[in-house]
């Protein structure tokens, strides 16, 4: 029971490039994001390869999601 509960964690993590797949930016830009602190990543094996969790992914795009702003309305004047 305890290992199909770790493959199944396991299954939810994407690498760097996954990531920027499905972000459609490119894996130096999921590179600096993670290194700024706006996405959320850890580090596995011994070679200290980032990983990320499906849900931490998901909630950077909420995070991230921008707001149209509203256009202001211009006045047009006329010069004498």
């Amino acid at each position: 029971m305890e290992d199909e509960a770790r493959r199944d964690h396991l299954e939810r993590l994407m690498t760097p490039r996954q990531v920027a797949q499905s972000l459609q930016v490119s894996v130096c830009t999921v590179g600096r994001w993670s290194r700024q602190g706006r996405l959320k990543f850890f580090r596995v094996g011994g070679r200290g390869d980032m990983r990320y969790r499906v849900e931490d992914v998901l909630r950077f795009i909420e995070d991230s999601t921008v707001q149209p702003r509203k256009r202001r309305a211009t006045v047009a004047t006329r010069s004498p």
